[in-house]
């Protein structure tokens, strides 16, 4: 009896549309790193178009109560998810160990699944809001596949397959917007976004595991189970402090000041995470795979390879984020209301304010995978209370005083984390302080002309009274081509800022060791 062949098209990798995708890659990392930008690009245009087409459909108290339902559902999601790709990306036993880590995903996912039905529950006969109750119903049943893609998204990066990821996140976003624009015009409601959330997060799921060929295998150990969950704690705090600031400053502009201030402030933090989104996101993921092959080393030599890569990975990181946010606050005048309509222009001073305040908040992007790399994981829940308590307090401090107040109280509490971050990363990832300020300081010198002259384009734009589009398009172009020109003169004092300790070139470490 002989075997059957399998079809043309069982082999996936020989579809003419993925031979095309995977020929694109120039390499390996930078391939990936490409690949996740674009992801995080379409992820957003998606989630804008849908608010915009959400936002014309349905009436603003469902609306708005979706919007509550998905920040609860997000928090529970945070809290299930509790580290574990972190887990196996820092691990060297990846794939020992990831059927142990999918099975905690699970339970924890399911516990926090029970906690979102019992408050459907509570909404339906304790409040007898029904629709209501279904709402969160449906939206709980998010919560497993979120855990679970987790841990296979810290497979596939682990592997070093960061293009097959975004490729994967590409289709199930797409997939996921189609499905709840179509529910939306076929009169579904707010129940349309979340089956469309939940569609793009099972297609992601599927993909997931198809592409890892891995179909995780229920699994306990009780010593390895103590030892993920003593990890997990850190990284829970972490990521709970993260959320509170997120929404904190809503909530307390919108109960000194109201619900208009409020949009307004909200309004302006969407846009600027919005693109720090785009920045923060592929820098994790490229910080998690060049310190995970710097720390492979061992022995002595591993510390100093590991700060010498950091040192370097942060000041391309600020090269490259730099000028993005001082170019979006020098732009935001016009920007603002282009995106959004005339009535959101006191928006405007709040992204200049708030794009300022982000510029500080930059390097604490590696923070996670630097100590985690680093073994040192521990001390960083300490510092992400402090700070995050700083910046509910500047809040909570300044809120009263007016939006454009509670926004400049920000600033303080960034550059408060930026000094902690600094010292965290330092005294225990191995970061080079001296290197990396001297280089940040190099870098924002080659953004001065890029600003005097996009600054300079703008007024010259509104002075020929060009339209709106074409005067923002001038200003980028004009600082897309200074600021590199700029950065290149200074590159000697930026990018390849002198290592006291260690100089790494061509992938190894050579000098004294740290």
């Amino acid at each position: 009896m002989t075997a059957r062949r399998p079809s043309p098209g069982a082999d996936w990798r020989k579809w003419p549309v993925m031979a095309a995708l995977s020929r694109l890659r120039v390499s390996s990392l930078v391939g990936g790193g490409a690949w996740t930008l674009c992801s995080k690009l379409v992820s957003q245009a998606l989630q804008l178009a849908m608010f915009i087409i959400a936002a014309r459909i349905l009436i603003p108290a469902e609306f708005g109560f979706y919007a509550f339902v998905s920040a609860f559902t997000v928090i529970l999601v945070v809290f299930s998810e509790c580290g574990w790709r972190e887990f196996l990306l820092k691990s060297m036993q990846c794939e020992q160990r990831k059927n142990e880590v999918a099975t905690m995903s699970t339970l924890s996912a399911l516990l926090f699944t029970l906690v979102a039905l019992v408050a459907a529950w509570g909404v339906a006969h304790v409040l007898g809001r029904v629709w209501e109750a279904w709402l969160i119903a449906l939206y709980s049943l998010w919560i497993i596949p979120a855990a679970l893609s987790g841990v296979y998204e810290g497979v596939l990066i682990s592997r070093g397959q960061l293009h097959r990821q975004a490729q994967i996140r590409l289709l199930a976003e797409g997939c996921g917007f189609l499905f709840a624009v179509a529910g939306l015009w076929s009169g579904w409601g707010a129940y349309a976004l979340v089956a469309g959330r939940l569609v793009m997060q099972g297609i992601y799921l599927l993909g997931a595991a198809v592409v890892a060929r891995w179909w995780f295998i229920p699994r306990f150990d009780r010593r390895f189970t103590a030892e993920l969950l003593e990890y997990s704690r850190h990284i829970l705090l972490l990521r709970v402090m993260l959320q509170m600031r997120s929404y904190a400053g809503t909530l307390a502009i919108g109960s000194f000041l109201g619900l208009t201030d409020a949009g307004f402030y909200r309004a302006a933090e969407r846009i600027v995470a919005a693109v720090s989104e785009l920045i923060a996101e592929p820098a994790r993921l490229l910080a998690w795979t060049l310190f995970r092959k710097a720390g492979a080393k061992g022995g002595d030599g591993a510390s100093a390879t590991l700060g010498a890569v950091a040192t370097r990975f942060v000041l391309i990181l600020m090269a490259v984020s730099l000028p993005v946010y001082i170019g979006l606050a020098l732009v935001a005048d016009h920007f603002v209301p282009l995106l959004l309509g005339d009535k959101w222009q006191p928006a405007a001073v709040l992204v200049v304010v708030l794009s300022f305040k982000q510029v500080f908040l930059v390097p604490s992007f590696v923070t996670e995978p630097l100590l985690s790399i680093a073994g040192t994981i521990r001390k960083a829940p300490t510092v992400a209370l402090f700070n995050g308590c700083m910046s509910i307090c500047m809040i909570v401090i300044c809120a009263p005083f007016g939006v454009l107040a509670a926004a400049l109280g920000q600033i303080v509490a960034a550059l408060i984390a930026l000094v902690t971050s600094m010292y965290l990363q330092s005294r225990h990832g191995g970061l080079h302080l001296r290197p990396t300020i001297m280089g940040c300081g190099s870098i924002f010198i080659a953004c001065v002309p890029m600003a005097i002259g996009v600054s300079l384009i703008g007024y010259l734009a509104g002075g020929a009274e060009l339209a709106p589009v074409w005067g923002l398009a001038l200003q980028v172009l004009g600082g897309a081509v200074i600021y590199p020109a700029a950065l290149y003169l200074l590159r000697k004092t930026a990018i390849e800022a002198p290592l006291p300790e260690a100089v790494l070139k061509d992938g190894r470490v050579t000098g004294a060791e740290a």
